[in-house]
């Protein structure tokens, strides 16, 4: 499964990224730390889910979805 994942606390994403590492089935395959960057990541990267903040700077993780 790849994974878009957009959280703006770096130790947080980092974390989620190491936990979802050590499953072998989960690739993250894009990152983003807040709502502006996270439009482009998703545009511009196919991916199968997007874990994503819904507290974001710039845009909300809802505004983002919309």
């Amino acid at each position: 499964m790849k994974i878009i994942l957009v959280e703006d606390e770096t130790l947080v994403r980092l974390g989620l990224c190491e936990l979802l590492r050590l499953n072998a089935n989960y690739e993250i395959v894009g990152q983003a730390e807040d709502g502006t960057s996270a439009v482009d990541v998703i545009a511009r990267t196919p991916a199968d889910v997007v874990l994503m903040d819904v507290r974001l700077p710039g845009q909300s993780g809802v505004e983002v979805l919309r």
